[in-house]
C-alpha cells in the first residue's frame, strides 16, 4: 500500500496560507466593524441636529396656534365689520373695526438638519422607522410654510390698503372702498389660518412622534 508523502515545504506553505487567510478574514471583520460603529456615530449625530431643530421649530408652532387661537376671532370679527361697512351684512348688531393690527406670530421652521441628512445621507443609516417618521414631520412642516406663504401677503396687503397711525394699522378709520378691498383679503387670509391651524396641530403631533423616533 502507497503512503504519500507531503513534503514539509509544501506543509509550511499550506500553514502560511491559512494564516493569511484567516489574517484577512479578522482585518476585514475588524474594517466591517469600524464602518458600523462609524456609520452608527454619524446617524446618533444626525438625529441629535435634527431633535434640537425639531424641537425648536414645534416650540414656535404651539406659539402660532396660540395666537392663531388669540388673533382668528378678532379677524372674524373684522370680516363682519367690513361686511357692514359694505353693505354685504346688516348693521345691527354693530360690529366694531379694530383699531389695531392683528398679532400673529408665525413659525420660521428651518429644515437645516434633515437638509444635511440627506445630503450627506446619514439618514441611510438609521432604522427605516425612524427615518418615517421624521421625514414625516418635515414633510408636514413644508406644507405649513406653503400655507403661510398664502396667508403673508393678505395681512401684508392690510398695512398697503389700510390707515396707518403712529405705527399702528387702523381699520377703523378704512373708507368704504378700502374696506371692500381689505374684505376680500381678509376673507383669503382667514380661509388660509385655518388650514394654517389645521396644520399645526397635525405639525404638532407628528414632530413629538420624530422626536421619539429621534431618541436611542
Amino acid at each position: 500500500m502507497l503512503h504519500p508523502h507531503v513534503p514539509e515545504d509544501l506543509k509550511h506553505f499550506g500553514k502560511h496560507l491559512f494564516a493569511t487567510f484567516l489574517g484577512l478574514l479578522m482585518a476585514l471583520a475588524l474594517e466591517s466593524w469600524h464602518q458600523s460603529h462609524q456609520h452608527a456615530k454619524t446617524a446618533e449625530f444626525a438625529r441629535t441636529f435634527i431633535t434640537r431643530e425639531l424641537e425648536a421649530n414645534r416650540a414656535e408652532v404651539k406659539v402660532e396656534m396660540e395666537s392663531i387661537h388669540r388673533e382668528g376671532p378678532k379677524i372674524l370679527n373684522a370680516i363682519k365689520a367690513l361686511e357692514q361697512r359694505v353693505g354685504e351684512a346688516p348693521a345691527e348688531p354693530k360690529c366694531e373695526l379694530p383699531k389695531e393690527q392683528f398679532a400673529l406670530s408665525l413659525a420660521t421652521l428651518p429644515t437645516s438638519s434633515w437638509e444635511a441628512s440627506v445630503a450627506t445621507q446619514s439618514f441611510s443609516y438609521m432604522e427605516p422607522w425612524r427615518v418615517e417618521k421624521i421625514a414625516q414631520a418635515f414633510t408636514i412642516q413644508r406644507s405649513l410654510q406653503n400655507t403661510h406663504t398664502l396667508l403673508v401677503p393678505r395681512l401684508f396687503s392690510l398695512s398697503r390698503l389700510s390707515p396707518v397711525v403712529a405705527g399702528q394699522i387702523r381699520l377703523d378709520q378704512v373708507s368704504q372702498a378700502q374696506a371692500s378691498a381689505i374684505l376680500g383679503d381678509l376673507r383669503e387670509a382667514m380661509i388660509a389660518l385655518n388650514s394654517a391651524y389645521t396644520t399645526a396641530k397635525e405639525l404638532d403631533q407628528a414632530m413629538a412622534e420624530a422626536i421619539k423616533a429621534c431618541r436611542p
